[in-house]
């Protein structure tokens, strides 16, 4: 594949989509590709990672050991799919989706919080860089549950249905935005994103508190 193609794949994913096409270009360049054979491990589930990888084509399997050390199949990441060993190898299960989405959403509200008392463009800045990792892992969160939860035969199209949601309400949330700034000013708009966080954090919590049943398919061999 060419540099071009690579920016194109690295275009298709929700985690890169706000970056524009140098950015990409930088991230592509600054790439390893791999080829892994069939039956090659990339790494282990527990193992200390620095990287994320990107499924350009073919597939891998996604399987965790359970405490018989019996190995069972979570998933099957196909191409375009983004696997991060930095950090979700290492504390990602659907489990913890129960307290990670929550968990998250509530800090970019109070991280918004930060934003509307600060008077500085320091702390400002740590402060909106922060907002922006919490908000991220939030998405990455997501975006992992929906490719291990959804079945085989329906992961296309909740990846679309799911796009549609995400990408379809962004300028709804950028009108709303502007307005508020235009109307009041940017301190009002940022009090307007710590309310929604505050109620999405909440709703969060509430829909997947324990007791609610969280959906996960499992292949058998």
């Amino acid at each position: 594949m060419s540099l071009s193609d690579d920016i194109h794949l690295l275009a298709q994913l929700p985690l890169f989509k706000d970056m524009n096409d140098d950015q990409l270009r930088l991230i592509a360049f600054g790439a390893d590709r791999r080829v892994i054979a069939a039956g090659q491990m990339l790494f282990r589930q527990g193992s200390p990672a620095e990287s994320a990888y990107v499924i350009t084509s073919g597939s891998l399997e996604l399987s965790v050991t359970g405490s018989d050390g019996m190995a069972r199949t979570e998933a099957i990441a196909g191409a375009g799919a983004l696997i991060s060993g930095l950090l979700f190898s290492r504390i990602f299960t659907t489990r913890r989706v129960r307290w990670i989405t929550p968990a998250t959403i509530a800090m970019s509200s109070s991280l918004a919080v930060g934003l509307v008392a600060s008077t500085s463009w320091l702390p400002s800045a740590v402060i909106l860089l922060l907002f922006s990792l919490s908000v991220s892992t939030t998405i990455v969160t997501g975006i992992t549950y929906r490719q291990l939860a959804a079945p085989d035969d329906l992961r296309s199209s909740v990846n679309v249905f799911g796009r549609m949601i995400s990408w379809g309400g962004q300028p709804f949330g950028a009108a709303a935005g502007a307005l508020i700034s235009a109307l009041l000013d940017v301190r009002a708009a940022y009090m307007f994103t710590v309310i929604v966080t505050a109620v999405s954090a909440l709703m969060a919590y509430v829909f997947l508190r324990p007791g609610t049943e969280i959906a996960t398919t499992t292949r058998s061999s």
